[in-house]
């Protein structure tokens, strides 16, 4: 989604009101999340995390629980100004996660698509996640970067699916922010 549309796609949200809808396409572009992984957790997804080393950080749990692919799930580092955002959608999942999500996923995705409609081409929530995974290419991430921010299996490491969990989270965090700076400096996801 180019970041003029991302820009006007926030914009539309915060106008329409909805406190909950915004911080999530937030989020979204800002972590490369699956509306699916965002919108399903509950406060729970929200953690501190030590790493190998005994550094500690706030960070996501994000890969559709109870789905089949493990090796989508991750941590992602939280940046400080985004623990808000995450605890307001988090906190908005209410007692039936998966058919509640949907409805979430639909009224949000049912927004979006209002918004980009007269735009370009077949743009749609969905699109958030793409917009950040150009995003961690123009900061300078490999494609294995690109994958595991997006929860995306490398290429002959089944065993890290298995074993890993404990890694630094430098780079990522590194590469987040990045991403939030490309997008502020476009003006397409200031803080809300």
């Amino acid at each position: 989604m180019p970041l003029a549309i991302v820009q006007e796609v926030l914009a539309g949200l915060d106008s329409r009101g909805d406190k909950v809808d915004a911080a999530a396409a937030r989020l979204l572009v800002r972590y490369g999340l699956r509306p699916k992984e965002l919108l399903q957790e509950g406060p729970d997804a929200l953690a501190e995390r030590e790493d190998i080393l005994g550094g500690k950080e706030l960070v996501f749990h994000a890969g559709l629980s109870g789905a089949k692919n493990s090796a989508s799930r991750r941590c992602l580092p939280v940046h400080a100004d985004d623990v808000e955002l995450f605890k307001l959608v988090l906190s908005a999942r209410g007692e039936s996660g998966e058919r509640r999500a949907r409805k979430r996923i639909q009224r949000l995705s049912g927004a979006v698509r209002r918004l980009v409609q007269d735009k370009a081409g077949s743009l749609s929530l969905y699109s958030l996640r793409h917009t950040c995974a150009d995003l961690l290419r123009a900061a300078g991430a490999t494609p294995d970067e690109v994958g595991g921010v997006l929860g995306h299996a490398a290429k002959g490491s089944k065993a890290t699916s298995i074993y890993g969990g404990k890694a630094p989270l430098d780079r990522p965090r590194e590469l987040l922010v990045k991403v939030r700076n490309l997008l502020q400096a476009s003006g397409g996801a200031k803080c809300a």
